[in-house]
């Protein structure tokens, strides 16, 4: 009977404490987006910018496809 040994070099990924999730961005994003909302019905295109304490901001996307506006991504603001 043969046996084999298997090691896992597997490290859990640590964020550093000022970055977030993409999950944690949208959910928030979404939570302020009809804050954005622009006043011409036209528009389809949005984007915004929003400070999670104590310091790290973001810029978020979103597109308007028929009467729903859709998360599209997200960028760090540089320091």
């Amino acid at each position: 009977m043969k046996y084999s040994l298997v090691i896992s070099l597997y490290q859990p990924v640590h964020l550093p404490l000022n970055m977030h999730t993409e999950e944690q961005i949208k959910n928030i994003a979404d939570a302020l987006l009809s804050s954005f909302l622009p006043k011409d019905a036209n528009e389809t295109e949005l984007t915004f910018h929003f400070t999670i304490p104590p310091n790290q901001s973001y810029k978020v996307w979103y597109k308007r496809k028929k009467a729903i506006w859709s998360f599209e991504k997200f960028e760090a603001d540089k320091k």
